[in-house]
């Protein structure tokens, strides 16, 4: 049974005198709100970026960037024949894979991607096909290999071993993740749906909180940001513990009942656009924010210009201001250049380096 823990902004920063012997606590669910008050602003200007792709690789909508390591970068296209491209960062070199289709080293869609000792992982939308992809640093000739098939409706999901994966059912009643083997047998259940509200009675479900996840390299710690509601959920896959966070501002949004020719259905009104891109590293995450109520087509893919920092058991750090709307970005923690693709042009990869370190953009100010 979990303990269950209620914390408001001012709480949590008295955390940090907690002395460092403590024991981990564990099967933990903690709520937590913040607002924007609750960051310390590193206002950046990147009207000056640097461009890092050329214009001979056209890319069609870039929804993630990842980095392999210092100068190799892994960026799933959404719009592609070819949805993954590997990108030298220092001298513009590129390659791309993963042809769609139903071959055995194609796929039919992605859902996510992520990185784990200098590989990318990519998970299936479509299909089942787990692939696991390397790239020659040198000659950026990609190998790809097929290393597991998945569980039936996967919509988001990411491999804890060989043989164990982490899911996000997207049909299943009340149900936000799976920890499962790859045979079917689910060994637990993970999360909630604490921040979904609607008028009438309804089942709780993924297709009705859908979201963009991260999972750490050493995959004990899984952010998922809601791309729709204002909450951010981070799950300690190590210790059972989930810390639900609310905010930084509040909205209407129901689920509400629509009635169809031949049944009924749910969505969501009204739509809001919150959060997306989360990036996450073993000290700490970042988490692209709009918050735009969607009012007309107008309000519709408007990108963000926001970048919220955490620490991973949810302690607000920095925020981000850009002075123009981006689509997806990451952070090389090593190096501290913001690499992004800008929203409402062609799409092209940027880097401007950013004013502070990352132990500052992850360490709470408070």
């Amino acid at each position: 049974m979990k303990s269950f823990f209620y914390f408001s902004a001012a709480v949590v920063a008295a955390a940090s005198l907690i002395a460092c012997q403590s024991k981990v606590v564990e099967n933990t669910e903690t709520i937590r709100h913040f607002t924007l008050d609750d960051f310390e602003t590193v206002n950046l200007n990147v009207d000056n970026a640097e461009p890092v792709s050329d214009d001979d690789m056209i890319l069609g909508y870039p929804k993630q960037i990842e980095m392999l390591d210092d100068n190799i970068m892994a960026i799933h296209d959404a719009n592609n024949d070819k949805s993954i491209w590997f990108l030298n960062t220092t001298d513009g070199r590129y390659s791309n894979c993963m042809t769609k289709g139903e071959g055995p080293l194609e796929s039919l869609g992605i859902s996510n991607t992520y990185i784990n000792d200098g590989k990318l992982y990519v998970a299936p939308a479509r299909d089942k096909k787990f692939f696991e992809i390397s790239v020659d640093r040198n000659s950026l000739e990609p190998t790809i290999k097929h290393v597991a098939s998945g569980l039936d409706d996967m919509y988001k999901s990411m491999l804890l071993a060989d043989d164990e994966v982490v899911y996000a059912p997207f049909f299943a009643d009340s149900v936000r993740f799976l920890r499962a083997m790859l045979d079917g047998v689910a060994t637990d259940t993970i999360g909630n749906f604490y921040f979904m509200t609607g008028d009438d009675e309804f089942v709780p479900r993924n297709n009705l909180a859908q979201m963009n996840v991260a999972i750490s390299a050493d995959r004990n710690s899984l952010v998922a940001a809601n791309l729709e509601w204002n909450a951010i959920e981070i799950y300690d896959l190590a210790h059972n513990n989930e810390t639900m966070l609310l905010g930084p501002i509040d909205i209407d949004t129901k689920v509400v009942k629509r009635e169809l020719p031949i049944g009924i259905t749910y969505t969501k009104k009204p739509r809001w656009e919150m959060f997306l891109n989360p990036a996450i590293s073993a000290e700490g995450f970042t988490v692209g924010y709009n918050g735009i109520k969607i009012e007309s087509s107008d309000d519709l893919g408007k990108g963000f210009s926001n970048i919220l920092s955490f620490t991973l058991d949810g302690q607000p750090t920095k925020r981000l201001v850009l002075s123009e709307s981006i689509n997806c970005y990451t952070i090389d923690p090593e190096t501290m250049i913001l690499y992004f693709v800008s929203n409402g042009e062609d799409p092209v990869i940027k880097k401007i380096a950013l004013p502070i370190s990352y132990k500052e953009l992850v360490t709470p100010t408070h």
